[in-house]
């Protein structure tokens, strides 16, 4: 592993390395699954009578909704970064560039998870009873949607999650904004669908 990643170095890949920790694969059946399991108990937490009750408005409880998804995505990108930080870094030289770079993909691995935490909040709210079943399945195939399109025959289906947040280097801003920019827009997408939604979902159902 060590030469494999030490010959990318010195190629200057420092992306092709990271992907290696990084795969698509890895991405939709381990990292995608693994942090659904971070959202069970926020979701629990929130959808619960006394919460309701305690809150002083369904603006309060759409905020708890938000802060836990951004608590548990930057969690959970930072866990990934600094656990594949170790090795890269031993491989190489180039450790400023290596820490630039997995600083700039802890922030875009931030905006992919956020978006998947928001999707499967809302998922497991319209599914109520097989919310958690529905919030799983929803982020397991935004997991693995990417994986499928660079697998699937003839081609044809865009990339929308996992490939856009891993940044080639050297790193392009346009591309770096352009991929923070649609996981925002997916983001606010998912806070209005949130917002409508707990306007009128009965808690006591």
């Amino acid at each position: 592993m060590d030469d494999v990643l030490g010959q990318l170095y010195a190629n200057g890949a420092i992306d092709k390395a990271f992907e290696r920790f990084f795969s698509l694969g890895l991405a939709g059946f381990v990292f995608v699954p693994l942090f659904g399991v971070l959202l069970i108990q926020p979701y629990h937490d929130l959808a619960l009578v006394p919460v309701a009750v305690r809150c002083k408005s369904r603006e309060e409880i759409l905020f708890r909704y938000i802060a836990a998804s951004l608590r548990r995505s930057a969690f959970f990108s930072f866990a990934l970064c600094v656990s594949a930080l170790p090795p890269l870094l031993m491989a190489g030289e180039i450790w400023q560039a290596t820490i630039s770079y997995t600083l700039l993909e802890f922030v875009e691995l931030c905006g992919f998870f956020s978006v998947c935490a928001l999707a499967f909040y809302l998922v497991s709210l319209l599914a109520k009873r097989a919310g958690l079943v529905a919030g799983f399945m929803i982020i397991t195939i935004m997991g693995v949607w990417d994986f499928m399109s660079m697998n699937v025959a003839g081609g044809g289906l865009p990339y929308l999650g996992w490939s856009l947040a891993l940044l080639q280097y050297p790193v392009s801003v346009y591309d770096a904004i352009s991929s923070l920019s649609w996981f925002a827009f997916l983001a606010c997408l998912m806070i209005l669908g949130l917002s409508a939604l707990i306007r009128r979902y009965d808690f006591v159902d």
